[in-house]
């Protein structure tokens, strides 16, 4: 209603991944979560590599409540990938 990112993951097979929250035993930690869910978004990547790195992206940029570990941003280490061609 609100907007409001609550969860960003990435997954290989989305329709599994969703379905595992619907059908898991451990509702205490993801019970609040579906409560609070209206919409569910996705966006297709190419590769793995991007998908990790769009994820990484996605929850520094909206800090989702229930992205805890992704929280740790601002102590990450970057890493920049050059190919040494002049």
């Amino acid at each position: 209603e609100d907007g409001r990112v609550l969860y960003v993951g990435k997954a290989t097979n989305l329709r599994t991944r969703v379905r595992s929250y619907f059908g898991s035993d451990d509702r205490r930690k993801i019970g609040p979560l579906l409560r609070d869910t209206q919409r569910i978004d996705h966006k297709s990547t190419s590769s793995t590599l991007e998908a990790e790195v769009l994820e990484m992206r996605l929850i520094h940029h909206f800090e989702p409540a229930y992205n805890r570990d992704g929280t740790r941003w601002r102590s990450s280490v970057y890493v920049k990938v050059d190919s040494g061609r002049s």
